[in-house]
């Protein structure tokens, strides 16, 4: 996949933009493994979105909550998307505009937030990973920063979210989308 979009988006000249890549190379690093390795490209903060979910978002606006976040001591903040039936995953906890806590997947159809994938991270976060090492940020890092007392924002949505991380999953997402447009 990594070559196809490398083919496809080259180094950005054609879309007016710059392009760089960082890959993972023969080990999987997860995604905490691979932000550390693409370190380098970092400004003071980075936005991350993961490719196996889709979430409506305003980009511009999380920026903006973020930078406001960071003034008060956030090392990260995560997009939150309300589901109806958490059961198939961990949800968060939110106390006004901080993560709380983090859940493990608990079988229960209950309603709750759920990570949506999309972060602004401080490029400082990444002194938590270890390098060349198979690191989850949903998993490792934010949990064990939230343990030790580092701010964590939510941006809570209630716009359209969707996991789209298998092909099942992607194909029943398309046909919703296809028939919404058609409607």
């Amino acid at each position: 996949m990594a070559e196809q979009i490398e083919a496809a988006f080259g180094d950005g000249t054609a879309l007016g933009v710059r392009i760089d890549y960082s890959r993972d190379g023969d080990a999987l690093l997860g995604t905490a493994g691979a932000l550390k390795r693409a370190e380098r490209f970092f400004a003071p903060a980075a936005l991350v979105v993961n490719g196996d979910t889709y979430i409506d978002i305003d980009l511009a606006r999380l920026a903006r909550v973020h930078a406001a976040a960071r003034r008060r001591g956030a090392v990260a903040t995560l997009t939150l998307a309300r589901v109806p039936d958490a059961r198939r995953y961990g949800t968060v906890e939110v106390e006004g505009d901080r993560v709380s806590a983090f859940r493990e997947k608990t079988g229960a159809a209950t309603a709750g937030w759920v990570n949506a994938g999309v972060y602004v991270i401080e490029r400082d976060l990444l002194a938590r990973v270890p390098a060349g090492q198979a690191v989850s940020l949903e998993r490792d890092v934010f949990p064990s920063a939230l343990r030790d007392g580092l701010p964590l924002a939510a941006f809570a949505q209630d716009e359209s979210f969707a996991d789209i991380g298998t092909p099942d999953d992607f194909r029943a997402f398309a046909a919703k989308r296809e028939a919404a447009h058609v409607a």
